[in-house]
């Protein structure tokens, strides 16, 4: 837990800072990337039995979960003020959603470790990968146009968003 600690602390400031120059979408899939290279390295460490590799996993996920908790912010800077809340709590929504659905999991996945000769507590990692990579195209491939630039064109109270995001904006929030 402490190097995922240490992985999220030290992402925090320069993926906010790169999200502020690049936008939240080219965060958000840094993020993603790093948590797929993460669970991946992880579950390797699982199978090797090597503790440093497993922590150098853990610490690459703790940099994703550093990016991914922009996610919070990218859901109000794509929403006017009244509805930011909202918009908040469908993504911390989603994060409980995962925590209670990931521990029966464990059980489904053993038979198949059992089978392949594997450790049953590497499988999770792989599967995590799994998830965060359907994650990263979604991201990339529908998050357009980027929450950032919806946020300046809500901040400057201004009505000449791209046709685009105010098709998105009307059809996913009202």
């Amino acid at each position: 837990m402490t190097t995922q600690l240490m992985g999220s602390a030290l992402a925090a400031w320069p993926l906010g800072q790169f999200s502020d120059r690049f936008g939240r979408r080219t965060g958000l899939i840094t993020g993603q990337i790093c948590g797929v290279i993460g669970s991946l390295t992880a579950g390797c460490g699982v199978i090797i039995g090597s503790l440093p590799v497993f922590l150098t996993g853990i610490f690459l996920l703790g940099f994703a979960r550093g990016g991914l908790d922009m996610g919070r912010y990218a859901a109000a800077d794509a929403n006017p003020v009244s509805r930011r809340a909202r918009a908040i709590s469908i993504v911390v929504l989603g994060g409980v959603i995962g925590s209670i659905i990931s521990p029966p999991l464990l059980h489904v996945i053993e038979p198949f470790a059992t089978r392949h000769n594997l450790p049953s507590m590497s499988l999770p990692w792989f599967i995590m990968s799994i998830f965060l990579f359907l994650s990263f195209l979604l991201v990339f491939n529908f998050l357009r146009p980027d929450p950032s630039e919806i946020a300046r064109a809500i901040a400057k109270n201004d009505n000449k968003l791209t046709k685009e995001s105010k098709l998105l904006y009307d059809h996913y929030m009202k």
